[in-house]
């Protein structure tokens, strides 16, 4: 696996095959070959999860930081400290935002374009009270799944 630590997430997009561990690296494989392509290792900390959306990846971490990394350079773009511990981090649809949710019942969403300010984030109670483990944005945004650490399923809607 060429990883030093288990693989927590896995990202397959157009035939690449993106892994990530808590040994703080990214690899990049060629799904048709068999083959690494590359490994991002920007001492990320410990990965919990990896999204992509065009040239960026949106990499999150237990200690609660997101970072925003541009494929097309191998740098960082620019990272956000959340405050708390990470579960996931996921692009909307729309490429300016991102939701992240963790160590708590809720999930917060973010505007890239107010990283800068004081409060930059929309904090969404999504409706029991036990952390999020796990969750993924519907294609549109309408709706955000997530699971609890107890593996309860849940569904939260956008309103309109």
């Amino acid at each position: 696996s060429f990883h030093k630590s288990r693989i927590n997430v896995l990202l397959f997009e157009n035939s690449l095959l993106y892994s990530a561990s808590y040994d703080k690296k990214i690899n990049v494989w060629d799904n048709e070959h068999d083959k690494l392509l590359r490994i991002f290792d920007e001492n990320f900390g410990k990965i919990v999860d990896i999204d992509k959306k065009k040239n960026s990846l949106l990499v999150s971490t237990d200690e609660g930081c997101v970072k925003f990394w541009d494929i097309r350079f191998k740098k960082s773009i620019d990272e956000v400290n959340t405050g708390f511990n990470l579960k996931s981090a996921k692009f909307l649809c729309d490429g300016n935002f991102f939701a992240a949710g963790g160590s708590s019942s809720f999930l917060y969403l973010w505007d890239f374009r107010k990283i800068e300010k004081k409060n930059p984030f929309l904090k969404i109670f999504v409706g029991n009270n036990s952390e999020i483990n796990s969750f993924c944005v519907s294609k549109f945004d309408s709706f955000i799944f997530y699971l609890d650490i107890f593996g309860n399923l849940y569904k939260w809607c956008k309103k309109k």
